[in-house]
């Protein structure tokens, strides 16, 4: 039986919480998403929903309220299985406001990754102030400086200025 852990860890405690999101046999093959915030985008957003899809299993997401301070938000996120091969993943965050009362997507972006047997991978997902309020109307693309491009490979391993 498989499953998927996402977990917050929070940078300036180093603790780490978690959040069982399947539970499966243990695999310590991590994926370390760091989300980054320009400047003004936090401000606007209440939660961050982090959503996984792989090739092997259904989408899974999970919201986190956001944490007071900081200017990034790390997480990470465990297949529960033990991996045969290395998997395509694709690691959507959404930021969301409170709404009255309800939880709405704000800001969105998505990345291509994977994960690979004994290969832990750090991911830097960045939250642009050019894509607040942009929504992408095909589900194939991500907004980028502004514009909707199709999802590419995650690039950097850490947010800008860490």
């Amino acid at each position: 039986m498989g499953g998927l852990v996402i977990g917050r860890r929070k940078k300036t405690a180093g603790a780490v919480l978690l959040a069982v999101f399947a539970i499966g046999c243990a695999d310590e093959t991590a994926i370390m998403v760091h989300v980054c915030f320009e400047p003004g985008v936090r401000a606007e957003l209440t939660h961050v929903c982090l959503i996984v899809r792989g090739e092997s299993r259904s989408a899974l997401g999970h919201v986190f309220p956001l944490p007071a301070g900081g200017s990034t938000i790390d997480y990470s996120v465990r297949p529960g299985v033990e991996l045969s091969g290395r998997e395509e993943i694709v690691l959507t965050v959404q930021g969301l406001a409170d709404v009255a009362g309800v939880a709405t997507p704000r800001i969105s972006r998505t990345v291509r990754t994977w994960f690979e047997p004994g290969a832990d991978r750090d991911v830097a997902v960045t939250l642009e102030a050019s894509c607040l309020d942009f929504p992408c109307a095909d589900p194939t693309n991500t907004c980028a400086e502004g514009t909707c491009l199709s999802v590419v490979e995650a690039a950097a391993p850490r947010c800008p200025g860490e």
